[in-house]
This record gives structure tokens, C-alpha cells and sequence, in this order.
């Protein structure tokens, strides 16, 4: 196991991890890593068929830890319960990120604009509650984004740096260090 040094950042689809590290390469930020799920979850066949990959989800935990013991990195993960319950299980730290469950249209709305297919949508929309509740239970902190939020609105006004370390100061009076 590789000690833990990065934050990481278990955040729900459309809250904006993507943008958070082009934003964050862009001005010289804190260094953040979007740790997309995808091309760990997901592998082709022979023929050209999309399935799930029989690795997933300890590749992508595998990628998730080594990234993690890189010091003043955010690692920004997918919310799917497996990866969690494996990251407990590895016994690494990290905070959820989800919108409030009020904002279903809102986000729904935002898969649409960026172009998300529609068995994404339809997945999301199916499960949201379900998925919801299930974070809320996880057990680790949980952030809820209110409705035109994203994580970086969140996440920067929250990390200072102090005596060469930065943190992240949660509402719950708990600060992690990177």
C-alpha cells in the first residue's frame, strides 16, 4: 500500500471535474488530476463490442493509489460504489461531492448540454435517489453542491496552505491535509 499524500475527491457526474483540471493546468493551480473512470471500466472486444472491463474496479483503484501518494495532488474520482467501498478497503481518505437531491433537472439538463448519450442520462435519471442516499451513508465527508455550483466553486475557497501543506477546511470543523 502506498501512503496516502494526495486528496482525493469522490465527485458526482456534472459537477465539473473535467473543467476543475483544465482550470486548474491553465493558471497554475493546485495541481488536479480528473481521474476518469471510463477508459479503466470500459474495454472492446474483437468485434468492436463495448464491455466492462474484468480489471475494473482495481485498475482503476491501482491508478487511484499511485496518484494518491504524489504529495499536493487532488485526485477528482468517480462516485461508483465499488471504487469507494475498495478505497476503504485500501484504507484511503477522501470526501464525496454531490449536488443536492433537489437538483435532478438541473443536472440532468447539464448532461444533455455536454453531449452525455442517452443511456448515461437515462442510467442517472433511474438511479439518482438510490445513488444519493448511498453516498450519504458512505460514511466519509460529504459536500452537497446547491444548484449553479460546481467543485471548483467549492473546492478552492476551502484549500489554504500553510507551512508548505495544503488543506482542505470541511464545514464539518475537519481539515485534510495534502
Amino acid at each position: 500500500m502506498i501512503e496516502q499524500h494526495g486528496m482525493i475527491i469522490c465527485a458526482f457526474p456534472g459537477t465539473g471535474k473535467t473543467k476543475a483540471e483544465a482550470t486548474a493546468h491553465n493558471y497554475g493551480l493546485y495541481e488536479i488530476l480528473d481521474a476518469e473512470s471510463s477508459p479503466f471500466r470500459w474495454t472492446e472486444t474483437a468485434s468492436g463490442k463495448r464491455v466492462q472491463n474484468p480489471e475494473f474496479p482495481d485498475n482503476y483503484l491501482n491508478f487511484i493509489e499511485h496518484e494518491a501518494g504524489i504529495k499536493e495532488r487532488i485526485i477528482l474520482t468517480a462516485t461508483h460504489k465499488q471504487v469507494r467501498d475498495e478505497m476503504k478497503k485500501r484504507g484511503l481518505s477522501y470526501i464525496i461531492i454531490a449536488p443536492e437531491k433537489n437538483l435532478k433537472d438541473e443536472y440532468l439538463s447539464r448532461y444533455v448540454a455536454r453531449g452525455n448519450d442517452i443511456s448515461f442520462i437515462k442510467q442517472l435519471y433511474d438511479h439518482w435517489n438510490e445513488w444519493l442516499d448511498e453516498m450519504e451513508g458512505d460514511g466519509a465527508p460529504i459536500i452537497h453542491l446547491k444548484s449553479g455550483q460546481y467543485l471548483l466553486d467549492i473546492i478552492l475557497p476551502k484549500l489554504t496552505t500553510s507551512r508548505g501543506r495544503t488543506a482542505y477546511h470541511c464545514g464539518d470543523g475537519k481539515t485534510y491535509y495534502l
